[in-house]
């Protein structure tokens, strides 16, 4: 995830389309893997006494993610305009980012 990470502040801060799409792509992959197997895991390193909590956390944050990602993507376009170049897509990749 670091490497994906790394790969889109780069891009970003380059205005390399090329590491951005390297980045997503390792992004990506990173999730999936999480995904699929980082419920297990975080099962096993919280106590049985705690783990229903954690895991409505964790849920609840992964989709309040979900919900105010696309949310905010509306508002940045909004405040932004739809005419695009690859450095007025900074504040929009960088909330992104953020996000």
């Amino acid at each position: 995830c670091t490497s994906g990470l790394f790969f889109l502040a780069f891009g970003i801060a380059t205005d390399s389309v090329e590491m951005i799409y390297v980045g997503t792509v390792i992004a990506a992959l990173f999730m999936q893997v999480f995904t699929s197997c980082g419920n297990a895991f975080l099962a096993d390193c919280v106590p049985r006494d705690r783990l229903t909590e954690v895991m409505t956390v964790q849920s609840s944050l992964f989709l309040l993610g979900y919900a105010v990602g696309p949310l905010a993507q509306v508002i940045v376009i909004a405040a932004v305009g739809n005419v695009w170049k690859l450095r007025e897509l900074h504040v929009f990749l960088v909330s992104g980012f953020c996000l």
